[in-house]
This record gives C-alpha cells, sequence and structure tokens, in this order.
C-alpha cells in the first residue's frame, strides 16, 4: 500500500521474484483514418488487461515501438500512481495512465476496459487493476 508519497517520486513495489520480470504488452491494431486515435490492447505477462487509446500515427506523438524498461511514480501532472517508460528519446515523460478520450494524452498510452466511439471507457478500473498487479523491475513491450 503506497501512502504520503509526493507528485514526481519514483515508486519501486516490492517485487519477490527470482530471475523474472513483469512484462506488459501494448498491441496496437487500429488507427481510424490519418486523423483519428490509435486503439490497441494491454496484457501482462500474457494474462488480457483491457484496451488503449494512443494519438493517431499521423500526429507523430505516439512512442516508437519497442521495448522499454519502466517505473512507477506519481504523475506532478496528475497527483495520481502511473508507469512511466524509459529512454524514449527525444520524447519524455512517457506513461500509461487514466483518460478516456485522446485529448487527454500528448503521447502517452491511455488504458481501459473497452471501446467507446473514437475513445475508451472503464478507464479508473483497469489502471489501477494493473497498478494492483504490476511489481518492479517492469518492461513494456509496444507492437
Amino acid at each position: 500500500m503506497l501512502t504520503a508519497v509526493l507528485p514526481g517520486t519514483m515508486i519501486c513495489n516490492q517485487f519477490s521474484g527470482v530471475g523474472t520480470m513483469d512484462v506488459i504488452s501494448i498491441n496496437r491494431t487500429t488507427s481510424i483514418g490519418e486523423s483519428g486515435p490509435t486503439f490497441g490492447k494491454i496484457s501482462l505477462s500474457g494474462t488480457p488487461l483491457g484496451v488503449t487509446l494512443e494519438p493517431t500515427f499521423a500526429s507523430g506523438k505516439l512512442v516508437s515501438t519497442g521495448s522499454y524498461d519502466a517505473f512507477l511514480r506519481v504523475s506532478p501532472k496528475s497527483n495520481r500512481l502511473v508507469i512511466e517508460l524509459k529512454d524514449t528519446l527525444p520524447r519524455t515523460h512517457i506513461q500509461i495512465h487514466i483518460g478516456n478520450e485522446v485529448f487527454e494524452t500528448e503521447g502517452c498510452i491511455l488504458v481501459g476496459t473497452r471501446r467507446s466511439g473514437n475513445g475508451i471507457s472503464g478507464s479508473t478500473a483497469t489502471m489501477n487493476n494493473i497498478l494492483a498487479q504490476v511489481h518492479t523491475p517492469l518492461q513494456v513491450l509496444i507492437r
């Protein structure tokens, strides 16, 4: 349980596994036209957790596909716990966080339970579920 954590603080959840790492996979599946959002599916070590929402491919705001180390931190912007990807240059502060519409992201990855028009729903419940299950060290694979 987290208590009294200052915004911007990096959080290291307890990790009891030996030689294993939690892996979050994000598989981009759909982009709606040139100006529409990008949707995907998110899973943790192979177990489906929900859907993702990101900006359009044409926006130039999508983090590149690849493998990223990640950590938990309290976002200074939202004062909520998020997952932040490391080494995303030239982009910085790429996070997995709560949000339902593409205007709520500047290139981060929003999570939810299902697609809803051009957005997603169930974001808070999905993020809480993810945070309850992940431990550091953590890796995020984006395809």
